[in-house]
């Protein structure tokens, strides 16, 4: 992607295919795409821009999460790649009660952020991105918005299980192992039960 954060599929797609190319190299386990298509998928898409490279990554055992979108305006459906049958769909939750802002007249822990895309079926996981503290270009620290931001949370906590499965199980987890661990383990939400914003809640 350009600095501006822009750039077209054929680059992301040359970018895969490094990974693909250097999965042993660099023992890669999982890969984070905080970029979106400006989609609203309802349907897994399995012929996506990417989709050829997402595969052959999730047949190889690397994990991909994708960001949902930043563009919900009670309108459901996720964003492509996140939309891909091959990759998790990651949206974006208040860690914390920082006030009312991004749409919301107020916030807390686990509650939707109001921007984040989100749809019944291809929604993976939620996990913090509202006010994440991330490396600043040219040094210092800053934070930032969106489901491009909890979706690199996932990536890690992907890394961290990949790591303890070789060490406790001297092998690592297939994708969906991954998925199901992450189900089993995380905590439901529910869109609208203590949601206080501006968005038609599902």
């Amino acid at each position: 992607l350009t600095d501006s954060g822009r750039g077209s599929f054929q680059g992301i797609n040359s970018a895969l295919d490094w990974v693909l190319e250097n999965i042993d190299t660099y023992n890669i386990v999982s890969v984070n795409m905080s970029l979106g298509g400006g989609s609203f998928d309802e349907k897994a898409v399995s012929d996506g821009f990417s989709s050829t490279q997402i595969a052959a990554l999730a047949n190889l055992g690397v994990t991909v999460v994708s960001a949902s979108g930043n563009n919900y305006s009670s309108k459901v459906g996720v964003s492509y790649p996140s939309s891909d049958q091959y990759s998790f769909s990651i949206g974006a939750l208040f860690h914390s009660d920082v006030g009312g802002d991004f749409g919301a007249y107020s916030s807390d822990v686990d509650r939707i952020a109001p921007f984040s895309q989100r749809d019944d079926q291809l929604s993976t996981l939620f996990s913090p991105g509202v006010l994440i503290p991330a490396a600043q270009a040219g040094g210092g620290v800053v934070q930032l918005s969106g489901t491009s931001m909890a979706a690199p949370v996932v990536a890690g906590v992907v890394s961290v299980l990949q790591q303890a499965a070789m060490e406790l199980l001297g092998e690592r987890l297939a994708p969906i192992e991954i998925e199901n661990l992450l189900l089993e383990s995380a905590d439901i939400i529910n869109d609208g039960d203590d949601e206080d914003d501006r968005v038609t809640n599902t």
